[in-house]
């Protein structure tokens, strides 16, 4: 792979890349993500209560900032608080690990959480009970639900996660 990179970048010349690499920017830009050229984060850590300030004081810059581990969320939209004594399924988990290393994974609480919240179909990923879902939610996999705002087709975002899903297998074992 490195011995075609270097081939395509010998072959190619700087001003293609140069205009390939603009019309790029300028199209992520318009989508709402412009290019910062290799800024470094402005570091706000311990100076401001608020991302949002540090975010309005460096605009367009990456910033860092100090967030207490008890007011950061994890699950996406489940939003379990991350502190020790958190009912996050993850931090459970580790928390029975800690007390019994020979926990086997199906009696964690991490198992029984999975167990109790899969869904099955992409109605029951969006959170919509029978009398509210259409037959083609509830005859697509799961993996195929996709939030309205994203705008990706439901078929397409299944592939991109299924894709991503073997990408991680083969990577990690």
């Amino acid at each position: 792979m490195k011995r075609i990179s270097r081939l395509l970048r010998q072959l190619i010349p700087e001003k293609t890349k140069r205009a390939v690499r603009r019309k790029v920017d300028r199209f992520v830009a318009r989508k709402g993500y412009p290019r910062i050229d290799r800024a470094h984060p402005v570091d706000f850590r311990d100076l401001v209560a608020s991302p949002l300030e540090a975010l309005e004081r460096a605009p367009g810059y990456p910033v860092l900032v100090s967030v207490p581990v008890e007011r950061c969320r994890g699950l996406g939209l489940m939003a379990f608080p991350l502190s020790s004594d958190s009912p996050h399924p993850h931090v459970m988990t580790a928390r029975s690990w800690q007390r019994d290393r020979q926990l086997a994974y199906e009696d964690s609480p991490l198992a029984h959480y999975y167990h109790a919240v899969t869904p099955h179909t992409a109605a029951d990923v969006l959170g919509l009970p029978g009398a509210e879902c259409t037959p083609t939610l509830a005859a697509m996999d799961a993996l195929c639900a996709t939030l309205p705002w994203i705008g990706v087709p439901g078929t397409v975002a299944r592939l991109r996660r299924l894709q991503l899903s073997r990408n991680e297998m083969w990577q990690y074992g």
